[in-house]
């Protein structure tokens, strides 16, 4: 069964994969699980206007549900092998629900309840998303700055953050004039603005490394697909100059301007992912209360909420 031939819906899927987001990867049959019940639920008649990959007794999967629920795992890997893997445990959870069917399971009051507070789950979490979607704009600069002004004593790093002057050029020539002329501009009081020329120079991205010089990083965050420059950094004490380093058919061009300890409290602009997490996350708290809360005094308002005799509620 596992080796026959890919069906044409099958085949017409996995080209609508391919045209969302590459080649799909080999899946785990665990992720594929989960997302199986997304994909089932209510595909139980056929249409010719919605291609169908596989049935299950009365139970269809579709092509663009199955687009929809393996799109976010797209890579260069096998699509194939990613597809068949799905289609096969889609069709054995369809074959285990129908076994509980007719053993009569789905009438067991423990399952119904089950089933029940599962649905009420799903739908209060769309509901969720949907307050989140609707009603939580995205952070503005002054509430980030609010943020970071109200809560900046708790907002220490956790490990060292490093100012770091870097640029690769692409032969070890032209490496050395850069470190020299970055040795040059160190005896002056323009650092920064002579370093803004040297990048324009030798760099290929000199905008992106001009601003990076200018900011403190996690030292963790830094080089770590460059081991050896990330080695000649560990070695830096501040204000040196590294030699150049050969890593990555580049040559590199390395200083450590300064070093921000752990436990610091660190600038607003180090750390402006955080903050926007931070505030996102309150906004959406806040939407959350401000949504319940209406819906709360909308059903009381309709009676659609009351206790049974014995139960204590506080006030």
């Amino acid at each position: 069964m596992r080796s026959r031939t890919i069906s044409s819906a099958h085949s017409r899927a996995l080209g609508r994969l391919g045209s969302v987001r590459g080649a799909l990867i080999s899946i785990p049959v665990t992720l594929l699980a989960l997302t199986l019940p997304v994909v089932w639920t209510g595909c139980s008649e056929a249409s010719e206007e919605r291609p169908y990959v596989v049935r299950v007794g009365s139970e269809f999967l579709y092509e663009d549900d199955v687009v929809r629920a393996l799109s976010s795992f797209a890579s260069d890997s096998d699509r194939e092998s990613a597809f068949q893997t799905y289609v096969d445990q889609w069709i054995t959870t369809a074959l285990l629900a129908e076994e509980a069917r007719n053993a009569g399971l789905d009438e067991d009051p423990a399952v119904e309840s089950l089933v029940a507070d599962n649905e009420r789950s799903i739908l209060a979490s769309a509901a969720v998303e949907r307050i989140y979607e609707l009603e939580v704009p995205e952070p503005s600069n002054r509430q980030m700055v609010a943020y970071y002004e109200s809560a900046k004593e708790s907002l220490t790093i956790r490990e060292d953050y490093l100012r770091v002057r870097h640029v690769a050029v692409g032969d070890p020539d032209s490496a050395t004039v850069a470190r020299r002329l970055l040795q040059r501009a160190m005896r002056g009081g323009q650092t920064d603005s002579l370093w803004r020329v040297i990048v324009g120079r030798f760099s290929s991205r000199p905008s992106e490394d001009a601003a990076a010089s200018e900011t403190y990083k996690p030292e963790s965050s830094l080089f770590v697909e460059l081991p050896a420059v990330s080695a000649a950094l560990s070695r830096l004490r501040t204000g040196q100059i590294a030699q150049t380093v050969e890593d990555d058919a580049s040559w590199h061009v390395l200083q450590l301007v300064d070093r921000a300890a752990e436990g610091t409290i660190p600038e607003a602009e180090w750390i402006e992912e955080v903050l926007h997490r931070r505030v996102q996350l309150q906004l959406r708290k806040e939407a959350y209360a401000r949504r319940v809360q209406q819906l709360r005094t909308e059903a009381d308002s309709r009676n659609l909420i009351s206790y049974g005799a014995e139960t204590v509620v506080s006030q």
